[in-house]
């Protein structure tokens, strides 16, 4: 429960700090919202065409985009619209629906900011049930490494995701709580316990499902997700599956017809053809990309605003050391057929994944690609690592028990510099950090007394809850440990 309200209270944050508008096309996907929830999807020659009342379309940080050093109070805020209703494209359309008929409830106020504060909310609980309803259902499980395995996957750009109206953060969550059921499925198997066995299906069977049907080509990751997770499990669990076949098997249905769903919609509102138009141009477009590919796997960790703000590289990093750290575990620890599932999935995320992508889908276009497409595998790579060496009781469990709090720091170190990147960046522009002279009259804040009041109390919980979370961990007496060796005797690791 601790690490559900910790990872809350990051995505919080970010929903309440982070200035409208300011996430890549969340204005286009809060009119897409609008228009779903009225039972629209789209029309028109191009498939882009929705109406919807004409206060909800607005645009409040686009005279500053892409120009960091402009402060936000250059821009007029949230403008009021017109009461009658409007037609217009957003490249929002033909996504699968189900996301924004979530989200999309509180068009039905008068749009202004509390509104579209409530469609990030309402994102962020969301995000939160994928991953948190999974955590819930085996916390009388010991799973240490699983916890440690979630906090190097909840980077401060899934959270910044998570925590807007962009259907890439519930997708992000989504392929958590799938590698998390899964996790507890197999505990459920191996001990034998029928009861949290059908709870843990239920909720893989929810999470995998609400993967497929995400975004565009998202089954495509589900199913890769799905393909390496079955590589990890040990054998063992697959014997005591056979006595539960039908349960799993009824189970089992909910992902195949979302998956069915998610190409027919696919094929239904896209097509199948890819964003190039001659295979030359396409093996052109995997070479060009191919050189960025380091790059794509730093985004994963905090770019933030319209990319036009990020982390550190050293900060880049410490995020990226989490989810290797984790990941050699699993490879040192594992079976054969272990390793084999780990690298295929890191390879997968990190180089098949955008290549395919540029091939088949972005093509000529693939400078609009960004690594977060590929965060729903890349998430994969510390859980599948924590899994394996939950599978497989790494001992000593004192290398878990003094990574987790590491990794609860680093996170919290990550986000708060995010925040504060924020802040100036929006308040006062970043040249502050060139040389700029910033005069005290030019910094103003971007939110009211009663939201700074919010954000403030926000972050205190998010500092109060990690402190708790890495206490928690590090005194937990569950983790595995080695026998007692006698005097002399030469120590050593089992797995």
């Amino acid at each position: 429960m601790l690490l559900v309200l910790f990872l809350g209270a990051i995505a919080v944050t970010w929903a309440v700090l982070n200035p409208l508008g300011a996430v890549p096309d969340e204005q286009w996907h809060t009119v897409y919202a609008a228009a779903v929830v009225r039972g629209q999807l789209g029309s028109g020659p191009d498939g882009t065409q929705v109406t919807i009342p004409g206060p909800v379309f607005s645009d409040p940080t686009s005279c500053i985009r892409f120009t960091p050093e402009k402060p936000l109070w250059l821009c007029p805020g949230i403008p009021p619209g017109p009461d009658t209703t409007i037609t217009m494209g957003t490249s929002a359309a033909g996504y699968p629906p189900l996301y924004y008929a979530i989200v999309g409830l509180p068009t039905y106020l008068p749009f202004g900011s509390t509104p579209w504060l409530l469609m990030r909310l309402l994102s962020v609980a969301l995000g939160m049930s994928l991953i948190g309803v999974p955590l819930l259902l085996c916390r009388r499980t010991p799973m240490h490494w699983i916890v440690v395995g979630c906090l190097a996957a909840f980077t401060p750009m899934v959270a910044f995701l998570v925590a807007s109206v962009n259907p890439n953060g519930a997708e992000i969550a989504a392929a958590i709580g799938t590698c998390i059921s899964a996790v507890a499925l197999v505990r459920g198997l191996t001990d034998q316990d029928s009861t949290a066995a059908r709870r843990a299906a239920g909720a893989l069977a929810v999470t995998s499902a609400y993967l497929m049907l995400a975004r565009p080509y998202s089954f495509v990751q589900g199913v890769a997700l799905l393909a390496c997770i079955a590589l990890v499990v040990p054998t063992a669990a697959w014997h005591q599956a056979r006595a539960l076949r039908r349960m799993l098997a009824a189970w089992a249905c909910v992902p195949a017809v979302a998956l069915v769903t998610g190409v027919a919609f696919q094929v239904l509102k896209h097509g199948t053809s890819g964003g190039a138009s001659a295979s030359g141009s396409r093996i052109q477009s995997a070479w060009d990309m191919s050189a960025l590919l380091f790059d794509y796997v730093l985004e994963t960790v905090g770019i933030f605003g319209w990319r036009d703000y990020y982390l550190p590289p050293w900060l880049m990093w410490l995020g990226v050391a989490a989810a290797v750290s984790l990941v050699t575990i699993g490879i040192a620890a594992g079976t054969r057929r272990q390793r084999f599932g780990l690298i295929t999935l890191g390879v997968g995320a990190t180089t098949v994944a955008p290549l395919l992508g540029a091939v088949f889908v972005w093509g000529t276009e693939w400078k609009n690609y960004q690594g977060r497409y590929a965060l729903p595998l890349l998430v994969g790579i510390p859980l599948l690592g924590a899994a394996v060496g939950h599978f497989r009781s790494v001992r000593p469990g004192e290398v878990g028990r003094r990574l987790a709090p590491l990794v609860v720091w680093a996170l919290l170190l990550e986000n708060v510099w995010g925040w504060c990147m924020t802040v100036i960046r929006y308040g006062t522009g970043l040249p502050l950090f060139v040389g700029t002279t910033l005069q005290p009259r030019e910094f103003h804040w971007f939110h009211s007394v009663p939201t700074t009041v919010v954000i403030a109390g926000t972050i205190v919980a998010a500092l109060a809850l990690g402190v708790l979370v890495a206490r928690s961990i590090r005194r937990d007496p569950g983790w595995p440990v080695d026998a007692r060796q006698p005097s002399g005797a030469p120590e050593h690791v089992a797995a």
